[in-house]
C-alpha cells in the first residue's frame, strides 16, 4: 500500500491543506539550518488546538539531523509526535534508544556503500 507523507509544513494552514488532502503523515523539521525548519513550540500549537483530524488520523513524524536520542523523545513528547525520522549520521544505538519510535534515512550512492552504511543497522522491510 502507497503511504503519502508531506513534510516541511510551517503553519497550520498548510498542515489542515495536507490532512484534508488524505496525507497519511505529516512532516515538520526540527534542523534549524532548513528554510523549513519549525519550533517545537509552534508544532505544538498547530497540533494541539489547530488541525481538525477526522476518521484517519495520520502520523505525525518530526524530523531530525544529528539530535541526540534524548532530545528527540523531548520534542516528540512535548509536541506530540507520533515519530522520528533521523537525517542526520546517527549511529544505531541512537535509533536503538528510540524504542520503535523512530526510522534512519539514508542515501548510499552505490550499493557498496549502502552495505557500509546500514552495517549495525536492523533494517526493517515493509509493504503497508
Amino acid at each position: 500500500m502507497t503511504k503519502v507523507k508531506i513534510c516541511g509544513l510551517t503553519n497550520a494552514a498548510d498542515a489542515q491543506a495536507a490532512l484534508d488532502a488524505g496525507a497519511d503523515l505529516l512532516g515538520f523539521i526540527f534542523y534549524e539550518p532548513s528554510p523549513r525548519y519549525v519550533s517545537p513550540d509552534t508544532v505544538k500549537s498547530i497540533i494541539a488546538g489547530q488541525l481538525v483530524f477526522g476518521a484517519n488520523r495520520p502520523l505525525l513524524v518530526g524530523v531530525f539531523v544529528d539530535e541526540s536520542p534524548e532530545r528527540v523523545r523531548e520534542v516528540l513528547e512535548f509536541c506530540g509526535l507520533d515519530a522520528a525520522q533521523l537525517h542526520g549520521s546517527e549511529p544505531p544505538s541512537a535509533l536503538a534508544q528510540l524504542a520503535g519510535r523512530a526510522y534512519k534515512v539514508f542515501r548510499p550512492q552505490s550499493r557498496a556503500e549502502f552495505e557500509q552504511t546500514v552495517a549495525g543497522y536492523q533494517l526493517t522491510m515493509s509493504n503497508e
